[in-house]
Parts: C-alpha cells; structure tokens; sequence
C-alpha cells in the first residue's frame, strides 16, 4: 500500500474549519449545561429557546460543511506524533484512533445511509411537490373566497355559535372593572 500524499493548504483549512466547529459546538452545549445547573429550576423559556436555535444552527453548520467535505474526511488518517502523551491520554489516543464504528454509532449511520438513499428518488419528489402546490393553491382560494371573512372556525360552527367562549363578550359589571383597569393602566 502506497503512502498517502500530504494535505494541501486547502485541505488543512478544511480540518482546522471543522475543528473550529466541533469547539465551537462544544462551547455552547457546555455553556446549556451549565445555564440548566445554575438555575433552579430551569432557566427562562427564552433563554432556552434561543440556546436551542443557536445550537441547532451549529449542528446543521456543522452536518452541511462535514457532508461537504466526507471526502477529504473518509481519506484522511490520523496518528499521533512521537511528543503525544499517549500514556497519560490513552482513552482518548485509543477513541482517536479507533477505525471501526461502535456497533451503536454503525447502526445510525447505516439508518442514515438507508433515509439518504431511499430520498434521493426525485421523480416522487417533484410529483409530491406538484401535488403539493397543486392542493395549497386550492386550498388558498377556497379559504380567500369562503371562510377568511367567517369570525368562527368550521368546529365551533358545527358546535353552535353560541357555546363559543372567546374571553371578549362579558357582563356589563365586568365590563366596568376592566374599563377602570385600562383607565388605571393609561395613568401609570
């Protein structure tokens, strides 16, 4: 077996890119990680829900630029120089070096490859997707001409207008206390 020619520049800026990536990602679960310990009992819903957004980000970031370069990264063998503390770092050296997937990780990626495969049938594609457009279309206009201008939905119709409780029709007494409310609201 021949030895494998050294990266190029380009292909080194490709693993240092990914690199930067996984640190990057790894950064903002770590700081979720910590947000969610310090705050009893959880943090706040927006705090969490832009963690979430930022994470998904990087988690699709990351998948697009690894997918974009499985070919540099299927090709490429690590090995540790001679000054790596292999001793001291053996679990690691040991996960850095493993060539075959745990049989867990095999099964993911075997499902993954399965999904990939049986969604790259773009003929049933493009007919869903004209389908699709051909239905919302439709749809559109029927809701334009029929119902848009309707003040109920097709279920509380069929229910009875009169059993419908949108929070807004009440009694003249309450009517009062919330018109001093607002007037109480308007002065503060």
């Amino acid at each position: 077996m021949a030895a494998q020619p050294s990266l190029t520049l380009e292909e080194l800026k490709y693993l240092e890119q990914t690199r930067q990536r996984l640190h990057q990602l790894t950064n903002n679960i770590a700081s979720l990680k910590q947000d969610v310990i310090q705050n009893s009992p959880l943090p706040n819903w927006h705090s969490l829900q832009a963690s979430a957004v930022i994470l998904a980000g990087n988690i699709q970031a990351l998948t697009a630029h690894l997918s974009k370069h499985s070919d540099l990264l299927n090709r490429t063998v690590i090995y540790p120089t001679p000054d790596y503390p292999g001793r001291e770092h053996e679990g690691l050296l040991g996960q850095l070096l493993r060539k075959k997937l745990e049989p867990s990780v095999e099964k993911w990626v075997e499902k993954a490859k399965e999904v990939a495969e049986s969604s790259s049938n773009t003929e049933e594609q493009e007919e869903f997707k004209s389908w699709a457009a051909d239905w919302i279309s439709l749809r559109i206009a029927n809701y334009a001409q029929n119902e848009a201008g309707d003040e109920y939905t097709v279920e509380e119709r069929e229910k009875g207008i009169e059993n419908v409780r949108t929070g807004l029709k009440s009694s003249s007494k309450a009517t009062n206390n919330s018109e001093d409310e607002e007037d109480g609201d308007e002065d503060g």
